[in-house]
């Protein structure tokens, strides 16, 4: 008996029954374009989840429901009664509980009586009831809705991305007037145990306070925030909005010791860490084009990174950071931030309460950290544009050089070094000036013509070994200097040996390093400087080609390699050192190589690796150099750390090494050698060889 009959100016359905296992919908009525209208609709146990790929929000539940829907002329607005009823409703995976609701057609007053019940686990948490005039064009609606332990969970859909983990309760009385297109809230509510995650600051806030609505805003005043550390702020202002559309945002939130920033390089990497502050914070525009602006003084606790490496390589960054004293912090690779409809501008009063670093390598720990004051300008365009401006001056710090298991020296850094940014972060200046105290002896520099019946150069003075670091952050100018730190005649021979130090530029490099690595001064003559590599960009770089240099000059069969830049992404606390030693005339060649971790680990057989390493043993089998034998184990790091397993190769070699100009000359070279000993040998009285087994 289902029958679905469509004529020119309506369509009538008559006993249409749609049914899957227990669900149906059953449709029976008349829809006219010319005249009067019934459909009655049916539902029964239907499961909403059958709504998702139509709608952006995830829902589930059973609903049952009978409605009518009519009108009886064409020019009325259409009116409806019934009831529904969905058991377990779910939002995104949060379960509302049940709604119950019904509709009441009074065709003497011409409204509808409707009332809405949202009940979870027994308890009604939100009551709607009222009227609505269909007939009116003005003051359609009269509803009062009362919350009694709302849960917020509930407006989570309703909220922007950047918004999530919404909690908390909600109780209070509201007043629903206005129309359908033009809707009129006015009450208020309060929230209580309230708490949410901002995404874009990494930042968790419990919540509390009263609610107002008006007709055309939601007032705050004086709404209280707490951090995670229980440091409160509080915040005042409006939202408003045009019928709850097109919502403009006036803010001000007033903070002391406050958390504004709690990110990682993964969340946003053009700015990141923790800041506390006091100040004020305000938050205006359309939701669109929001405008973050805030003057805040830095409060003990503040971390902020901002990197200053342009590209995108993973072994290698530079960076600048404000942070805690007793805090260090993993940093990672540039990104950036979809900063589209959003704009910040920060200015910041940076306090020695903070703690501020200079990474120029992070994997062999080449670092400038101290405290400082400045006041810097950090501002993100609507483009994602980054912009810093301001200088920063350290009044208390100190530049770390380390190879880890093998070197580490502490520079202190001179009060009143600076750095300075002018809008591109990644071309900030510096000027500073760092100093090592080595105690050494003059002996090594005395000459033939010396005298030290006086003692004066074995006594042991304090020499400041003095770092000048200036011009570009990622390309700085880098120049050294030795005082002596002690007080002593400025006519004395020991000030005369330093001064003819600073007039040689080769022997002022030579005896810094001397002194940073041997602890000592070395005789001017005792060994040489790389010329490969003069001071470039990175004292790292500096200091591992001249050590490689020097601990190679220790022995000619000897050869050492120091690189402090070939790390892979994770290995922060390991450098590449390369030994090699022959013996027996050159002929036998032992070599060890591979990554020295100063925290080993037994994870996966790492203690071992570390310990044995990637090694060669290569021996020359022939006088000539041509045909070598070679026993070996090496690692791959690159696949190991992409597998998460160790990935060892061992292996046997056998090389043969000839230098030709045609192949020919390859094939022939064998035999003419073999013809050219058999002469040689003739000439002195020895037996011919077999040439077909000579070579």
């Amino acid at each position: 008996n289902n029958l679905v009959t469509v004529y020119p100016d309506k369509v009538k359905v008559e006993n249409l029954d749609i049914r899957n296992d227990l669900e149906s919908i059953r449709l029976q009525g008349i829809y006219s374009r010319v005249d009067s209208s019934h459909l009655g609709i049916k539902i029964d146990k239907l499961k909403l989840q059958k709504a998702n790929p139509f709608i952006k929000t995830e829902i589930g539940g059973l609903i049952d429901a009978e409605l009518s829907i009519f009108k009886e002329a064409l020019n009325e607005p259409y009116r409806f009664d019934g009831g529904f009823l969905v058991k377990e409703f779910v939002l995104n995976d949060f379960v509302v509980g049940d709604i119950n609701g019904k509709a009441e057609w009074n065709s003497a007053r011409k409204n509808i009586f409707s009332e809405v019940n949202v009940k979870r686990e027994n308890f009604n948490s939100i009551d709607l009831s009222g009227y609505y005039y269909p007939f009116r064009e003005n003051n359609q609606l009269n509803f009062e809705v009362a919350f009694e332990k709302a849960d917020l969970r509930i407006a989570q859909p309703f909220l922007q991305e950047d918004v999530s983990g919404l909690v908390g309760f909600a109780d209070g009385k509201m007043k629903i007037g206005g129309s359908l297109t033009a809707p009129e809230t006015i009450g208020q509510c309060t929230i209580s145990d309230g708490s949410l995650r901002v995404k874009y600051l990494n930042t968790t806030y419990s919540f509390g306070g009263t609610v107002a609505f008006d007709r055309n805003a939601v007032r705050l005043d004086n709404f209280g925030l707490l951090d995670r550390k229980g440091a409160q702020s509080f915040v005042t202002g409006k939202i408003s909005h045009d019928f709850f559309n097109n919502l403009v945002t006036d803010l001000e939130i007033r903070a002391s010791n406050f958390e504004f920033l709690n990110t990682d390089a993964a969340d946003n990497s053009l700015y990141y860490g923790s800041a506390n502050g006091s100040g004020t914070v305000n938050i205006s525009g359309p939701l669109n084009d929001l405008l973050i602006k805030a003057s805040i003084k830095t409060e003990s606790g503040t971390r902020l990174f901002v990197p200053i490496t342009e590209g995108g390589d993973h072994s290698q960054q530079d960076y600048i950071a404000f942070l805690d004293f007793s805090d260090t912090t993993k940093l990672a690779d540039k990104g950036q931030y979809d900063f589209q409809g959003l704009t910040v501008d920060f200015d910041i009063e940076v306090t020695p309460d903070a703690y501020c670093e200079l990474i120029f390598d992070i994997k062999t720990g080449d670092i400038i950290r101290g405290r400082g004051r400045g006041n810097i300008k950090l501002s993100v365009d609507r483009n994602g544009e980054f912009h810093m401006f301001g200088p920063l001056e350290i009044t208390d710090g100190a530049y770390n050089f380390t190879v880890p298991g093998f070197i580490n020296k502490e520079f202190t850094v001179v009060p009143g070094s600076q750095l300075t940014w002018f809008g591109d972060p990644y071309n900030g200046t510096i000027d500073l000036n760092a100093v090592y105290l080595q105690r050494a002896d003059f002996i090594p520099l005395m000459n033939s013509t010396d005298d030290n019946t006086t003692g004066e150069f074995s006594g042991k003075v304090g020499i400041n070994v003095i770092l000048n670091l200036t011009g570009g952050m990622l390309s700085p100018l880098i120049d050294f200097d030795l005082q002596i730190a002690d007080k002593i005649d400025e006519t004395s021979t020991r000030q005369s040996k330093l001064a003819a130090i600073m007039n040689n530029e080769q022997e002022l490099k030579r005896q810094v390093i001397s002194l940073l690595f041997l602890r000592r001064f070395s005789p001017p003559t005792s060994f040489e400087l790389s010329q490969s590599n003069a001071i470039g960009n990175s004292v790292s770089e500096f200091f591992s080609n001249q050590l490689s240099y020097l601990v190679s000059q220790l022995d000619e069969n000897l050869e050492v390699e120091v690189d402090l830049a070939s790390f892979d992404n994770d290995a922060y606390n390991t450098f590449q050192l390369r030994l090699a030693y022959t013996f027996l005339d050159g002929r036998l060649k032992v070599t060890r190589g591979g990554d020295f971790a100063s925290d080993q680990s037994v994870e996966s057989g790492g203690l071992l690796d570390d310990i044995v390493g990637d090694w060669s043993v290569e021996y020359t089998l022939t006088k000539d150099g041509r045909l070598r034998a070679k026993v070996f184990r090496s690692s791959n790091q690159q696949l190991s750390a992409t597998q998460g397993e160790q990935n060892i190769e061992t292996g046997v070699s056998l090389r043969f090494v000839h230098s030709f100009n045609e192949f020919r000359d390859f094939l022939s070279a064998g035999r003419k050698e073999a013809l050219k000993r058999s002469e040689n040998e003739k000439d002195k009285g020895q037996i011919q060889p077999d040439l077909d087994t000579a070579y």
